[in-house]
């Protein structure tokens, strides 16, 4: 079915095809639409936002640190996680605190980035 006309009417794209199908629709052409950060996450898309070199050092020092471990095991046991839970600001508050991520990384990924 091939498109014999298209007319832009006020915020309104009216598209005519062949056979006589019309078709309204918003005109979306040049429109960006925010995007809004994600704020629950799967505990993949969570693992996610680290390196492979943060994920490596973070698994290592789980190791020997009791609060990596637990804050480990939160997430692993987490149905989801939700960067505005307490937990989760403190779990990464506290990798940036022993140099496992810097500050600016905790920042964008609690900004959903």
């Amino acid at each position: 079915m091939g498109i014999i006309s298209q007319v832009k009417d006020g915020e309104y794209m009216i598209t005519t095809f062949d056979g006589g199908h019309v078709v309204k629709e918003i005109d979306q052409t040049g429109k960006v639409s925010p995007v809004t950060p994600k704020k629950i996450l799967t505990r993949y898309e969570f693992w996610s936002l680290f390196t492979f070199q943060e994920m490596v050092a973070i698994t290592t020092a789980a190791k020997t640190d009791v609060a990596i471990e637990v804050f480990m095991e939160s997430m692993r046991v987490a149905e989801e996680i939700n960067l505005d839970y307490p937990e989760t600001i403190q779990g990464l508050t506290y990798l940036v605190s022993v140099e496992l991520i810097t500050q600016q990384k905790m920042d964008d990924i609690l900004a959903g980035v």
